[in-house]
């Protein structure tokens, strides 16, 4: 199971003074190459590709540029080589040449993360340049360059001593260049300059100094072992990759879904603080089904949705061409069709959280209601909690959200029991008038033994507004979220058995979502760090995990 041994090159690897036109690399074996234009790479880039085939058991590189003199330059075969019987790869072979009288080792490495997971992003370009001017990676090809592992690794390797910018790159169109809106990009804010220095590192080992012949006792002394290595002061730069957001904000569609309602869509996920209000200066209520880019809002009385126009001014945070955060407004427009069948709602429709009859432990009783509330009746709800076949009346309150769509149904729920709740009708009155049917809400709550408990101990200081989240497997569903306010122990109570992923972000601005970067602004991502492991949760069982943060 042994990969292709190189027993020859010419010319021979590592040479100097030599502007090859065509490259011969032999084997002890026959040899193919899988995805070569795609994954063997040269720094510096030329401008016309590698032309990359096998003959026998050689594989012949031709070069079909003009080099740069005095450069030396690195062929990076990535992996692509393997064996023609087995498969074997040969990993991390390097063919490398000099136009000049010396090779240069210098060397850059890292890793490259994608800012809003945490997790490493396989095939990115990283490259470096010694232009400093901040249009550089939109008009140049870097100087040289290097592309991501499935790990997220990368190293850029025979550089010579000089400053440099650093960039990592999706480069969608192939061109080495930052020219697409939808291109994610990393960076680094200071320059970098590269060196090799000498680390040396003291061990102390214990040896043999005697064995007694006699009674075979074995005596020990200590000894001393020094290691000597060379690395580079670079070594171990890591860029968190995001998509910008370029475009100005605006609404690229009005609507009147209802005669209660109007939406509006936005180009992008909206700024902050967006408020609609009418010509009678009174504010349009905010639903809760609003999503980040389209949002529904409640017409403010019962006199107002009766009109097939309705004039309103919408008002919102964002931020300038020069990054000052100040409001916008703009006037809207929402018209009924002539034509469109708009439905008129005439019942305060309630629905609830309770899944297969079910709530969960650690979680609230939540109502939902179809339009914001005017009034509620307390007297007109119940809530029954069964033991032993007897029905038992316990106290429950509302607590409502900022425009009553929602209340939680606040109440001493416990573990392992069943519970009815009961609204009469009229219980609930919503801002036109409209009032609730009757209904019936029957569940139970599992017993705590069912559930496992995750405690994080960080050995790290959190600094204002860290998140932590706990995902799913796959890191696409956030099950919990937790913003301690110290640098305390991190506890997510009542999780169901399985597999989790845990990261966390710095919040700066307290809006409580992951915010992008915009390299032309300077601004760095809120990016995320995720736990190296992934994480087991067994029923009935508290786990217990230390972080401690990687400082490479």
């Amino acid at each position: 199971m042994l990969p292709p041994k190189v027993l020859k090159t010419r010319p021979k690897n590592y040479s100097t003074n030599i502007s090859p036109t065509k490259i011969i690399i032999t084997f002890d074996e026959f040899v193919e190459l899988k995805n070569a234009q795609q994954r063997i790479i040269i720094s510096p880039p030329l401008n016309k590709p590698l032309k990359i085939h096998t003959r026998g058991k050689s594989v012949i590189v031709e070069i079909k540029d003009i080099l740069k003199p005095n450069t030396t330059y690195n062929i990076n075969f990535n992996d692509v080589l393997r064996d023609f019987n087995e498969g074997n790869i040969l990993e991390n072979f390097q063919y490398v040449f000099s136009t000049g009288n010396h090779i240069d080792s210098l060397y850059i490495s890292g890793r490259v993360f994608d800012a809003m997971t945490g997790k490493p992003v396989e095939n990115i370009q990283v490259g470096i340049y010694s232009d400093f001017s901040d249009s550089v990676v939109l008009k140049q090809k870097p100087d040289y360059y290097s592309k991501t592992d499935k790990k997220g690794f990368y190293s850029i390797n025979n550089i010579p001593g000089a400053g440099f910018k650093i960039f990592a790159l999706a480069d969608i169109d192939n061109n080495m260049r930052y020219n697409l809106p939808n291109e994610s990009i990393g960076f680094l804010s200071d320059t970098i300059s590269p060196m090799l220095i000498r680390k040396t590192t003291i061990d102390t080992i214990r040896v043999i100094a005697q064995i007694n012949p006699k009674t075979d006792d074995t005596l020990w002394k200590d000894s001393i072992l020094i290691n000597e290595k060379i690395i580079s002061t670079c070594e171990e730069i890591n860029l968190r990759l995001f998509t910008a957001t370029f475009d100005k904000q605006f609404v690229k569609k009005t609507i009147r879904p209802r005669k209660n309602q109007v939406a509006l869509v936005f180009n992008r996920p909206t700024a902050r603080n967006v408020a609609l209000i009418n010509a009678e200066n009174k504010p349009f209520l905010l639903s809760n089904g609003s999503t980040s880019d389209s949002l529904v809002f409640f017409v403010p009385d019962k006199q107002s949705t009766q009109s097939d126009s309705l004039l309103a001014i919408l008002s919102y945070e964002d931020y300038d061409s020069v990054n000052i955060q100040k409001r916008f407004s703009d006037t809207l427009t929402f018209v009924l069709e002539p034509n469109q069948q708009v439905k008129e709602d005439t019942i305060l429709v309630v629905n609830h959280n309770i899944e297969n009859k079910t709530l969960e432990l650690g979680q609230d009783f939540i109502l939902h209601f179809s339009q914001p509330l005017s009034q509620f009746d307390s007297k007109k709800s119940t809530l029954f909690v069964y033991e032993d076949s007897i029905s038992i009346k316990i106290p429950h309150v509302f607590v409502f959200d900022s425009i009553k769509q929602s209340a939680i149904v606040n109440a001493k729920i416990n573990p392992d029991q069943e519970y009815s709740f009961a609204i009469d009708s009229s219980a609930f009155i919503d801002i036109y008038g409209n009032t609730n049917l009757p209904q019936k809400i029957d569940f139970k709550t599992p017993a705590e033994i069912v559930y496992g408990v995750l405690v994080v101990i960080p050995l790290f200081d959190l600094p204002e507004g860290t998140v932590f989240q706990l995902t799913d497997k796959d890191g696409k569903k956030v099950i919990r979220q937790n913003r301690p306010t110290s640098s305390q122990n991190i506890t997510f109570n009542y999780l169901k058995p399985g597999t989790y992923n845990l990261r966390m972000f710095r919040d700066q601005n307290n809006n409580d979502k992951q915010d992008p970067g915009n390299y032309f602004k300077g601004i760095q991502p809120e990016y995320s760090v995720r736990y190296e492991k992934e994480i087991t949760i067994r029923a009935n069982w508290d786990t217990e995990i230390t972080w401690k943060l990687q400082t490479k």
